[in-house]
């Protein structure tokens, strides 16, 4: 299972790293939850490799509404082109593109949902589950991250272990996204991890970790014209054993503190000094 994820590495790093377009200015991210926008890359009609928001959580195409309308995301994490311009956003959503935008206000950010997210795909059922079959077949992603977290511990007194890659540098996470419309015409993307069995890095901690993709399978997994589903499947597989290190990231109440502060720059205007937003 994969339920939080860290990506701190800069947009034109990821960018350089993944071969995509389109990233817009967004601020590092120590601790990522479903029910978020998160950046995927994928491969379009033009055969380039774009960035695009979505929410975390995968809606089927053909699920009935999962928001609560108070808080419904629909509309927002569309990708398409609008058909007018977006009004400008308010200055508590301060920023530049669609991550300060459309991404930056609260109620964006924990869109509540009617009953559970699926958030997880395993690869060994895929073809079998409706909620994937589709997208298995026709819309395969990468999620960037460069860090994924599990729990270890008795309940009560869990603490976090953050994997990574030696060099922490980012790396590519087998994704599934969808395109979810509702009765109004609004619409919505979505994507769920592939998970696969522990190696012998995560197994210690968790049954289950994220299918990590070899940048030589990259292109294989993106290119659902070319690579049927089938062909696909055969490239997730449990990383090396050896190719990840764990580092103590301490109990929900440091780890959440850590998230809630690095989330503060999207709520608040720029300050003299900063880098970017």
């Amino acid at each position: 299972m994969c339920g939080l994820y860290r990506l701190v590495t800069s947009p034109e790093q990821v960018c350089a790293r993944f071969g995509c377009e389109g990233a817009e200015p967004f601020p590092p991210r120590p601790l990522i939850r479903p029910g978020e926008p998160v950046g995927i890359v994928r491969r379009e009609d033009d055969g380039a490799r774009h960035w695009r928001w979505v929410v975390w959580g995968l809606v089927p195409h053909w699920m009935k509404e999962p928001f609560l309308d108070e808080n419904s995301p629909v509309g927002e994490f569309s990708n398409r082109p609008p058909p007018r311009a977006p009004a400008q956003p308010p200055d508590s959503m301060h920023g530049q593109g669609a991550w300060a935008g459309a991404r930056g206000g609260s109620s964006l950010l924990r869109p509540r949902w009617k009953g559970r997210r699926i958030i997880n795909a395993r690869a060994e059922t895929l073809l079998e589950r409706p909620a994937f079959r589709g997208a298995v077949r026709h819309r395969r992603c990468l999620v960037p991250a460069d860090g994924f977290y599990e729990w270890t511990g008795p309940r009560g007194r869990k603490r976090a272990v953050l994997f990574t890659l030696p060099d922490e540098r980012p790396f590519a996470m087998a994704g599934l996204w969808e395109r979810w419309m509702g009765a109004n015409g609004g619409e919505i993307e979505t994507m769920a991890i592939v998970t696969v069995d522990a190696n012998a890095d995560v197994a210690p901690v968790h049954e289950r970790m994220p299918a990590l993709l070899r940048r030589e399978h990259w292109r294989a997994w993106l290119d659902v014209r070319a690579v049927p589903a089938q062909e696909a499947i055969r490239l997730l597989a449990p990383a090396p054993d050896g190719t990840l290190r764990a580092h103590e990231a301490g109990d929900s109440r440091s780890l959440f503190a850590a998230r809630d502060s690095s989330w503060s720059v999207v709520h608040r205007k720029p300050q003299a000094g900063d880098s970017r937003p």
